[in-house]
């Protein structure tokens, strides 16, 4: 999935990264990457010991979360290339930080999970996803949450990616081929689950960011609520009120419809004065979602074949103020400078 969201990015970073493998000098301290394994793989042990012990994310006291999530930071940071990451002061405070955000993480994704029906049943779970014949993708879905619906034998599906950055959903990105893993991990998360519950239907309920961060609030007496606001999983929600009620009990209304002027904090949803879907509300219907996840799918079986076609064009996408450029490890191998004649970024299709 990286990769071809790389090869969307511009096709000779690509071509730089995974046809000649080229890499920068290893440095020993703890950059962006590693920290945001860090984090995945702290969640992910604290979610097994979740799994595996006598609580679960409705049930486990305050301190015991705590304690688990500062013991799950000190596993990953074991299990990470130990020899050299608590090697200096600089590295130690970083630790400390990472334990204080993963605290405030797993209090955030126990207050979200509790606050709706749907419960997770998955952590990076690995999975095989193969669009078309000459293409299969593999990857792990950070977290698959699920409700089964028994009156009406229906399955509602959400994948959840957890980020360190400041990533945000955007649907134009999703065009570009720049944000694909979303989707892929909804359609990989429908495939497994149509196997699972062969004589239901599978509904997905959406594709969400969830923003690893701990963000500072004025103290008072609504810094939780505030704190939880900041902390909105952002994406892509089904519009069924149903389903959205699922994933946010707040937003129920009386006979199941949506509450008047309701502002969730864990899904982007918000409803007006009549109770319907509000303007800044995030939504689609489950047509348009799968509808999504098909086009995401034909865009990657487009670059994979233009990839094994040999296509390594020095093509950098620009989009408002962000470029393929911004980040890349290869500006100064790559020779790219739009004041020189032939160079230009691409603003329209990264991939074409």
């Amino acid at each position: 999935m990286t990769r071809l969201e790389r090869y969307a990015g511009c096709a000779f970073a690509h071509f730089l990264s995974y046809g000649l493998s080229l890499e920068e000098r290893k440095e020993y301290k703890l950059a962006i990457p590693d920290i945001g394994s860090i984090f995945h793989n702290a969640i992910d042990e604290f979610s097994k010991r979740l799994d595996a012990g006598e609580y679960n994310w409705h049930t486990i006291p305050d301190e015991i979360r705590d304690k688990w999530a500062v013991e799950s930071v000190a596993y990953a940071v074991g299990e990470y290339e130990n020899s050299f990451i608590r090697s200096t002061k600089r590295n130690e405070y970083l630790i400390r930080r990472m334990e204080r955000i993963t605290v405030r993480t797993l209090w955030a994704l126990c207050s979200q999970i509790r606050q709706g029906a749907f419960e997770p049943i998955g952590y990076e779970m690995p999975f095989s996803h193969v669009p078309d014949s000459a293409l299969s993708l593999q990857g792990r879905i950070d977290r698959l949450d699920m409700y089964e619906d028994r009156e009406r034998d229906k399955v509602y599906v959400r994948v959840i990616d957890y980020k360190s950055g400041s990533t945000f959903f955007d649907i134009q990105s999703v065009y570009f081929g720049l944000q694909q893993q979303l989707s892929v991990y909804l359609s990989a998360a429908v495939d497994y689950l149509k196997d699972k519950y062969q004589d239901k239907e599978i509904v997905p309920a959406g594709i969400f960011y969830y923003h690893i961060d701990d963000p500072i609030v004025a103290k008072s007496e609504q810094a939780e609520d505030e704190i939880l606001k900041s902390l909105k999983m952002n994406g892509l929600a089904n519009d069924d009120k149903k389903i959205l009620v699922l994933m946010d009990k707040s937003l129920e209304g009386p006979d199941g419809t949506l509450r008047p002027s309701a502002k969730s904090n864990i899904i982007p949803v918000e409803t007006n004065k009549e109770g319907e879907l509000g303007k800044r509300s995030v939504t689609a219907n489950k047509e348009q979602l799968m509808t999504l996840t098909k086009y995401v799918n034909g865009k990657l079986v487009e670059d994979s074949k233009r990839i094994l076609d040999g296509d390594a064009r020095l093509n950098p996408y620009r989009m408002a103020d962000r470029t393929a450029c911004d980040y890349c490890e290869y500006k100064s191998a790559c020779g790219f400078d739009v004041r020189l004649p032939g160079y230009g970024f691409n603003l329209a299709s990264p991939s074409n």
